[in-house]
């Protein structure tokens, strides 16, 4: 089985390859020079991050952006993160929020109209990324990772406007 670590490190190199921007994360580590992205739950007004999603990588291309979600076995609790967060306007505005608090899409030089990935899903694509384990999601992108190389699933709703950024 290939590490949580590896399958970042993995993916962290690879994507870049094919015109991907990264635009940062939560190592699995924790240490990294990259902007960790916290999205805050807007209706918890206490410090911390009780309450907050991290992202473990995003990317950047064409206009949407790649939230990616990795572990060493598939778990069924990544999908549901990314649900929400593509799903519900409050944490896609949080998704936003945390972006500009970190200055991500200016240390790259990246402009976008905001309100255009809050009221709307469609720019945000749904990745999870594994060693071991099977998962079929229609709306997903799925890296499957081992020792030899990377397998890369399309869901049946991955549009081929998307499918081409890959």
């Amino acid at each position: 089985m290939v590490s949580e670590t590896e399958i970042y490190l993995k993916l962290k190199k690879e994507l870049p390859k094919k015109g991907w921007i990264l635009i940062g994360g939560e190592p699995p580590d924790g240490t990294n020079s990259m902007p960790r992205i916290e999205l805050k739950d807007s209706l918890n007004i206490s410090k911390g991050s009780k309450g907050s999603k991290k992202i473990d990588l995003v990317f950047f291309k064409g206009g949407f952006f790649l939230l990616l979600e990795l572990k060493e076995e598939y778990d069924y609790s990544d999908v549901k993160k990314l649900n929400e967060i593509v799903q519900d306007e409050k944490w896609r505005k949080a998704f936003i929020i945390a972006l500009k608090e970190k200055k991500a899409l200016e240390l790259k030089n990246i402009s976008i109209d905001q309100q255009n990935y809050i009221h709307s899903n469609n720019l945000l694509i749904k990745a999870i990324a594994y060693s071991e384990g099977t998962a079929k999601h229609d709306d997903f992108v799925t890296f499957v990772v081992d020792k030899f190389g990377t397998n890369l699933h399309f869901g049946s709703s991955i549009s081929e406007n998307i499918k081409q950024l890959f």
